[in-house]
């Protein structure tokens, strides 16, 4: 594949992780839990949703570079589509889910795997009904 279709490719997956994740993980944000509520100011107060927003952007922004330009690449060559898809997601939920520790996200890991298998899921129906991404 040439490079400019690999990256077109990536930016219409980008895009549509970003449709995905980034409103889950706002929600995943806004539950309450006697964690977060030793790390905010007051029992009452959530992160603001611009702050939520950002945080939830950024997550995907570091992994799904990472994941097409490096790891995709690097594993594909070496394991099957769908081993590769496994390996690659796990990384993504581990490195997303050690973000939201270090953010105070309640059961971050949990989140990680719930939003990356959204993500995933539509991903796949994406590209079995269009051909890509």
């Amino acid at each position: 594949m040439e490079p400019l279709q690999w990256i077109a490719r990536w930016s219409i997956a980008f895009a549509l992780t970003q449709l995905v994740e980034t409103p889950l993980y706002v929600y995943a944000q806004s539950v309450r839990t006697k964690t977060t509520a030793e790390l905010l100011p007051s029992p009452d107060a959530v992160r603001p949703l611009r702050e939520r927003i950002a945080l939830a952007f950024i997550a995907s922004a570091m992994t799904h570079p990472l994941l097409w330009f490096v790891f995709w690449p690097l594993a594909s060559s070496a394991f099957s589509y769908s081993t590769t898809v496994f390996l690659g997601e796990a990384l993504v939920m581990f490195i997303e889910g050690s973000l939201f520790v270090v953010f105070g996200l309640p059961r971050p890991y949990v989140w990680a795997i719930l939003v990356n298998t959204a993500s995933v899921i539509v991903g796949l129906v994406v590209r079995e009904l269009f051909g890509f991404p």
